[in-house]
């Protein structure tokens, strides 16, 4: 949190100053409850984008808050039941929608959130929203973009003794990096990549030659996707089951003690500036945040049992219709994509990776700045399509740090080809989702996961099916799972093994023998 002091002074100093409204000016990434006594309230507040959770739920009458979904079991919160939408969103989205969480009546407190607490009485507004410019309006010049990456990098890089950069070759890293420079900072980075790292304009191989021509302390970190089987079940733990993409995190608590060693903070650039083409409707922009509504789905009902796949599409189509339904008639269609990434994609991504770094360091997004969000946003739809105008600024402030060329590829796991091998973590993925596991298979046909691993995996087409089904179903089951071959999206797979070791947690924790994971906190 930016401010003089430590952080209890800083809050406080605000809150005396300018009350609530003081409070709701601070910068950083915060979760704060402030009781004042006075008035007999109490206030609860996220930070701006929600860069830390905060989850809700009753429980015998009682309101309860935490940082993290574990800290719920035992408190009869899961006796509630699974929101079967939640199901839906996870297998096909990598992430949940909106403020919804796996239980029912547990809730997540979104971006800019405030509670008020009088009388036993609570109310929840938001303080805060991004306002994107019409088309019509006037765009920030290349200077001010400059002047604001640099102050807020500025600023929030001097609370800590020794951050370090997550350096790719994007342009939201790259960002900090320049306005550093600028500044004279001394900031070490670290690249890692998991796939082709030797592949040319790969984010890692541009990353490498950023560290070179700026003569950074730089350490690169290639990741072994094949060590997933040993992360997997410590990443769902962390991050409460919350994201899809566990293979992006593996040896993640590895590398974060790694730089905990010499750190105190790792720094993230973060989507910031607008992303992808601009959107023509509504669905579309749903498809464009990550939130599927086609082809997807006939995979998931083939996946699940039939007599629930109806309540999962019915509470999955209801989130989606939660989702865009306050919108209408409010945000036009061009700015509906960058509207929906702020309200309900972008704390998920933040949230879901962030406590893989935060059990050993702080972890951190200068661009998050509300002021660089404000100033970004003055673009129109057009210039904020695929960072269009806030890459030609920074270009022109910072040409320097252009000479080397933006990454043109990613050095992410090609899941696709991988599937088509045998290996360690196909392995894995296949044996986690077809053993027996009885909540998990009470929404999931474990006859049809395994047709549908035979038909994308290697590793499933060595594996007998688990069950006794007749030789009629099995192949029935076959034939569709090869006739949907069009629709599968390989990380779907990382999805579910997400679920099914989430299911596996949540029915330990509640038979009270959790396995060997880190107490809530």
């Amino acid at each position: 949190m930016a401010g003089e002091g430590n952080e209890a002074e800083v809050v406080a100093s605000a809150f005396l100053a300018g009350g609530p409204n003081g409070v709701e000016r601070l910068e950083g990434s915060f979760l704060i409850v402030l009781i004042d006594e006075r008035a007999n309230l109490v206030y609860l507040w996220t930070d701006p984008t929600g860069s830390l959770p905060w989850f809700r739920a009753v429980a015998d009458e009682h309101l309860v808050v935490v940082p993290e979904l574990k800290c719920l079991t035992g408190l009869g919160t899961s006796e509630n039941g699974i929101v079967p939408g939640s199901l839906a969103s996870m297998v096909v989205n990598a992430s949940l929608i909106g403020e919804h969480t796996y239980w029912r009546d547990v809730e997540l407190i979104g971006p800019a959130r405030r509670l008020t607490i009088e009388d036993g009485r609570v109310r929840v507004s938001r303080y805060w929203r991004r306002q994107f410019q019409p088309a019509g309006g006037c765009a920030p010049s290349a200077g001010q973009v400059a002047e604001v990456v640099q102050h807020a990098t500025v600023r929030h890089l001097s609370r800590f003794r020794s951050p370090v950069l997550a350096l790719s070759g994007g342009l939201d890293s790259r960002a900090i990096l320049a306005a550093a420079i600028r500044a004279d900072l001394n900031l070490p980075a670290v690249t890692w990549g998991m796939d082709r790292l030797d592949l040319p304009g790969s984010d890692y191989q541009t990353g490498l030659a950023l560290a070179r021509r700026w003569k950074l302390t730089h350490r690169a970190r290639p990741v072994d996707v094949d060590l997933l089987p040993d992360h997997a079940e410590r990443v769902v733990y962390l991050t409460d089951g919350l994201t899809g993409h566990i293979a992006n995190h593996a040896e993640g608590v590895a590398v974060a003690a790694e730089l905990a060693r010499d750190h105190d903070a790792v720094v993230f650039g973060n989507e910031m500036f607008g992303w992808g083409r601009t959107p023509r409707s509504r669905n579309d922009a749903l498809e464009h945040v990550g939130i599927n509504t086609g082809k997807r789905l006939s995979l998931l009902r083939f996946l699940l049992r039939p007599e629930v796949a109806d309540s999962v599409f019915e509470g999955y189509r209801a989130q989606c219709h939660g989702v865009l339904e306050p919108l209408r008639g409010e945000v036009d269609v061009a700015d509906m994509a960058d509207v929906l990434y702020w309200l309900t994609r972008f704390p998920r991504l933040i949230v879901s990776q962030a406590p893989v770094y935060r059990r050993y360091l702080s972890y951190i997004s200068p661009l998050l700045d509300r002021e660089v969000l404000d100033l970004t946003a003055r673009c129109t739809p057009r210039q904020r399509a695929n960072k269009t105008y806030a890459e030609d600024a920074l270009r022109r402030s910072f040409a320097e740090q252009f000479e080397v060329p933006l990454n043109s590829k990613h050095s992410r796991v090609n899941w696709q080809r991988r599937l088509g091998e045998l290996g360690r973590a196909q392995r894995f993925m296949v044996e986690t989702l077809l053993e027996p596991l009885d909540s998990f298979d009470e929404w999931f046909d474990r006859a049809a996961i395994h047709a549908w691993l035979a038909a994308a995996s290697a590793e499933g087409r060595m594996v007998p099916n688990p069950q006794r089904v007749s030789w009629y179903r099995q192949a029935a089951l076959r034939a569709k799972a090869f006739a949907l071959r069009p629709t599968f999206k390989h990380r779907v797979i990382l999805n579910l093994v997400t679920l099914k070791l989430w299911f596996g947690l949540s029915e330990s924790s509640r038979h009270g023998h959790a396995t060997g994971a880190m107490p809530c906190g």
